[in-house]
């Protein structure tokens, strides 16, 4: 894939590629030759595959442990696991749904869907930046943070950590409310 990316030479032809399939550019202009293009792009196909069977299999499992605790609305059907193929198919269910509703929101609104997918950033690192919040709030107080704890930063260091965590989350914040493209019109807008 590096060396690939060395022989491209001309970026231009690999973002206005004709095909639809940039990455096809990208390996014919290092191969020089169709055929090795195209069993490139079919092997990153097949890769594809199990990295996306992978990935449902690792969302359904944390969708399933999730419902195990009673953490999920419907845990009472996604915690079940399958008698026959002992897998939990409702959540592997469950995890189709939603990507499915995510790919309509995708084909009706490109910014709704940067806008939705961004906001699993923006609420991880809020998440983060409100913790760090109160320990400074609270001053790093031993009572909330002992010192014969078992892991333990230099006070500088730990201030310095929860300083760049909300400054870095308030970035984040601004930043993700952004349009994702300009001119912003009513078809690249969520409605």
């Amino acid at each position: 894939m590096v060396a690939m990316l060395y022989c491209t030479n001309d970026l231009d032809v690999v973002v206005a590629s004709t095909t639809g399939v940039p990455i096809f550019e990208m390996w014919y202009q290092a191969t020089r030759s169709e055929e090795a293009a195209t069993v490139f792009v079919v092997l990153l196909c097949c890769a594809a595959v199990f990295a996306l069977i992978g990935a449902q299999q690792t969302a359904s499992r944390l969708t399933w442990s999730l419902a195990r605790d009673r953490a999920i609305i419907g845990s009472k059907w996604l915690s079940k696991i399958h008698a026959k193929f002992e897998v939990p198919v409702w959540g592997l269910i469950f995890n189709f749904v939603i990507m499915f509703i995510i790919g309509c929101i995708y084909l009706g609104s490109s910014s709704a869907f940067n806008a939705f997918i961004g906001s699993g950033l923006v609420l991880q690192h809020i998440s983060y930046a409100i913790p760090a919040a109160l320990l400074m709030y609270r001053k790093r107080s031993e009572m909330w943070l002992p010192r014969d704890r078992a892991f333990r930063l230099p006070s500088v260091v730990g201030w310095s950590a929860n300083v760049i965590t909300i400054g870095f989350a308030i970035l984040v914040l601004i930043f993700y409310d952004f349009p994702t493209v300009l001119p912003v019109t009513g078809s690249n807008m969520s409605k």
